[in-house]
């Protein structure tokens, strides 16, 4: 039996490699670190036992994982509305039925991240059921003395981290502008490389007087880590966000340029601690997993051939279906466009009295429509964009 790590390798945000840290704490040990949006493609007679936790289907027709992984799903989230490759927004659960969602169904009951994942799992008919963050596993970091006490924004509005800039500095608190985007690590980057960045954030949180910020995955490992965190953002009623928002100091974006919000940096008030029940059933649930995993057995088995037959088919009903709604969008934003140039057109020769004013020529029809594809091409799939030329020319 082997451990095995799921990471999202082409990451451009460090919350996901956060979330991967806390697995791999409670793992224990990791053999081999797995790609999350290829876990189809797991090779190895070995059993592997591995933490499913993190934002699932992207890729969404890398489903289900392979044979020999025996899964703990804990923390897994999944939304409608993420695109395959940014590709396709008539994606919805097409690869959670069939093979994909029996795949669930024999490893459940799956533990979500949140409650909309609950929900829209329980409507499929699988069982499943609030297990909270990964993140709120997290353990803390080295405490250091501080010449100054300083307060983290990371990621908040520009304009709500000036006002509040300005409020830290008046109560003698330095105020550090900090992102959670990164640049994608290279193909051979290890695994520990990545695991040190994250210690080094997280160390960071642990010694600041509190963190301010926009995102999950810093909110949530500042309350494992017990450093004050204020959540400011325009949209506290994300589904992503439920039910963390109620477990958390919040303000709204608006709140917070205005100068409106009451917190206050110097002496920030504590996390109300709601969530420690939810870290200790995760972690405990984390950790049996693994002192269990060797005798797991198998529950679930899908051949090579008719894994790749039905991700085959899956995925023609699903392009199928994404190149009529694309027609029809194109078709639709095609006479936008020519009623808002005949509009134009008509209101120019009417008004002979005045000087119209200069504006670029009308694209002629051959360049706009190469406008439409471009604004609509989605990350160079050009053979599906001639497939929705073709069929508008119809």
């Amino acid at each position: 039996m082997k451990y095995g790590l799921v990471v999202y390798k082409e990451t451009k945000n460090i919350g996901d490699d956060i979330q991967c840290y806390a697995a791999a704490r409670l793992l224990g040990r990791v053999d081999v670190v797995l790609d999350r949006e290829h876990l189809d493609e797991v090779e190895g007679g070995e059993p592997i036992a591995a933490v499913m936790n993190g934002w699932f289907l992207h890729r969404k027709w890398n489903w289900p994982p392979a044979n020999c992984l025996r899964p703990h799903f804990v923390a897994f989230h999944y939304a409608e509305y993420r695109m395959a490759q940014y590709y396709g927004e008539y994606v919805k659960t097409d690869f959670l039925s069939g093979p994909g969602l029996e795949y669930l169904k024999a490893w459940g009951p799956i533990g979500c991240r949140d409650l909309n994942t609950v929900e829209l799992l329980k409507k499929l008919g699988v069982e499943a059921y609030f297990s909270g963050c990964m993140t709120l596993t997290l353990p803390q970091m080295p405490k250091t003395r501080q010449d100054k006490p300083y307060v983290c924004f990371v990621d908040v509005d520009p304009r709500a981290t000036e006002a509040l800039s300005a409020r830290a500095k008046k109560e003698g608190v330095e105020p550090r502008v900090m992102t959670h985007l990164i640049p994608e690590y290279p193909a051979d980057t290890t695994w520990e490389s990545r695991a040190q960045q994250v210690e080094k954030l997280l160390t960071i949180y642990q010694n600041a007087s509190c963190v301010v910020t926009s995102r999950l995955h810093c909110a949530l490992p500042c309350l494992a880590l017990g450093t004050p965190v204020l959540l400011v953002r325009p949209d506290l009623d994300n589904i992503r966000f439920q039910p963390y928002v109620q477990w958390l100091h919040t303000a709204t974006v608006r709140d917070a340029r205005r100068g409106t919000v009451e917190y206050s940096f110097a002496q920030p008030p504590a996390n109300s601690g709601l969530h420690l029940e939810t870290r200790e059933n995760l972690i405990r649930s984390v950790r049996q997993f693994a002192a269990e995993a060797e005798q797991l057995p198998q529950k679930f088995e899908l051949s090579e051939l008719e894994r790749l037959r039905w991700q085959q088919k899956t995925m023609r009903q699903v392009l199928e279906t994404s190149l009529e709604n694309y027609k029809f969008d194109l078709l639709r934003y095609e006479r936008k466009c020519r009623e808002l140039l005949r509009k134009e057109k008509t209101t120019a020769e009417s008004d002979s009295s005045k000087v119209p004013p200069a504006r670029p020529a009308a694209p002629e029809e051959d360049s706009l429509w190469d406008k439409l594809y471009y604004n609509l091409k989605v990350n160079g799939l050009a053979v599906t964009l001639r497939k929705i030329k073709e069929n508008i020319r119809k």
